[in-house]
């Protein structure tokens, strides 16, 4: 098996968001997602992310920078 990765973008119409899996940068399948299933997922992403054995590291880096999304509606 190659290198394995993922490409995450939003549609043209604003629509969707799309995710491509890749294997050494050859694609191997695409999905979109409307607004309400991509939020479903970014949340059963995060639950199943605080189970790991890995903590989130609780403390920052001085000088780290944070990027925030302003009016996500």
């Amino acid at each position: 098996m190659g290198r394995m990765g993922m490409k995450v973008w939003t549609s043209d119409d604003k629509e969707h968001v799309g995710m491509q899996l890749e294997e050494d940068d050859r694609p191997l399948a695409h999905i979109l997602f409307d607004g309400a299933t991509t939020e479903k997922h970014i949340h059963d992403v995060a639950r199943h992310r605080a189970q790991l054995k890995e903590e989130v590291t609780p403390d920052l880096d001085p000088g780290a920078r944070l990027e925030a999304i302003v009016g996500p509606v």
